[in-house]
């Protein structure tokens, strides 16, 4: 409990010294000014790192975005009531850097707490946090590597990101991405592999439509893979080897 709460701590300060939120790969919000948004999204599954998690979730969440610091929260609330316990509070905060016209760096923390964990397993983590790592090039397809390192429960993951935006016409445009990654899972994490090192992967599509300046509308697709083995699946109470999702949400800047 004592170290759970000096990660809950030291990843609560990181989140509100360095600013507060948002998405440290969307540059469209970097600039000479700050920006504040708001949002809230439905999946029909939820997916973290190629590991279905719950069905049927809700997502809310609020960012900031300055010049080279951002930070903000996300809320997970499964619909599911098979995956009731899986309610996931995430607060992140980073610093974004433009080396040069061409290599760009992102750092941060991200805090995981389940509030419903204890309840239904008393014996799993319900706090949790990362550390961060990026490195990124201004070139097409914004290329990106992390490498993330959970504190408390002494995982690594790395991870590549491809991302590219096509606009339609003033109102409309298609965000596409793909993501791959390696973790490297101990066991203890109950909502992903147990002891298990695996490979998984994401594509992403999403159409945007702007009601206003401030104001987005999106519906999308998911495709995500994982290679766990057949056993492993079993403990994750018959997961997917891949998910296939949509997704829609509204969000506001302020």
């Amino acid at each position: 409990m004592n170290k759970q709460i000096a990660v809950f701590s030291s990843l609560a300060a990181l989140t509100f010294s360095l600013a507060l939120p948002a998405s440290a790969r969307d540059s469209s919000d970097h600039g000479d000014h700050t920006v504040a948004r708001a949002f809230v999204g439905w999946e029909s599954e939820y997916v973290f790192r190629g590991i279905q998690a719950s069905k049927y979730a809700v997502r809310p969440g609020a960012e900031i975005v300055t010049e080279d610091f951002y930070g903000g929260f996300l809320a997970t609330l499964s619909a599911d009531s098979d995956f009731s316990h899986q309610h996931e509070l995430n607060f992140h905060a980073g610093l974004r850097h433009d080396v040069d016209d061409l290599l760009l760096l992102d750092m941060g923390g991200i805090l995981y707490y389940f509030p419903r964990l204890d309840n239904e397993l008393p014996d799993a983590t319900d706090v949790s946090g990362e550390l961060f790592f990026g490195v990124g090039l201004d070139l097409l397809g914004q290329p990106w590597l992390y490498s993330y390192y959970d504190v408390e429960l002494e995982d690594f993951t790395m991870e590549g990101r491809l991302e590219h935006q096509i606009v339609l016409d003033e109102d409309w445009w298609l965000d596409l991405a793909a993501i791959g990654g390696h973790a490297w899972v101990r066991e203890g994490k109950v909502w992903a592999a147990p002891n298990e090192n695996y490979l998984y992967s994401t594509l992403k599509a999403d159409l945007r439509y702007a009601i206003d300046e401030a104001a987005t509308l999106s519906v999308g697709g998911r495709l995500s893979g994982n290679e766990l083995g057949d056993g492993v699946r079993e403990q994750l109470g018959g997961a997917n080897a891949s998910n296939l999702w949509w997704t829609a949400s509204f969000s506001a800047k302020f």
